[in-house]
């Protein structure tokens, strides 16, 4: 919705040692049958995605900045939270990983 949004508030320090993090491996679309594939480097192992995900999600009360953050994001931007059951929780540990502007049905924090 907003990057950058809960700069500078300690977040980063707080949320990365408190969460378990599970490394997903990389998948497309199979154009022979429509469904998904792995993906393999040069070397013919699994690649693994470029970001990692939090085993529970964004879980209220475990990290008190992300929750007020996500508080504050929720007024401001005047997003019902009935639509917040239990975001997901993303993380980039290169810190270049980027992505076009898109749209999900869901969202992460």
């Amino acid at each position: 919705i907003v990057r950058g949004f809960g700069a500078g508030l300690g977040i980063y320090k707080e949320v990365l040692p408190a969460t378990d993090w599970l490394q997903p491996m990389a998948d497309g679309p199979s154009f022979r049958d429509g469904g998904q594939r792995l993906k393999y480097d040069k070397e013919g192992r699994m690649r693994p995605q470029g970001n990692q995900r939090a085993k529970d999600g964004l879980l209220p009360g475990k990290c008190p900045k992300l929750d007020g953050v996500v508080q504050k994001l929720l007024t401001e931007k005047q997003i019902d939270d009935r639509v917040l059951k239990r975001p997901g929780l993303l993380w980039y540990p290169d810190g270049s990983s980027d992505a076009i502007p898109h749209r999900h049905e869901c969202w992460t924090a």
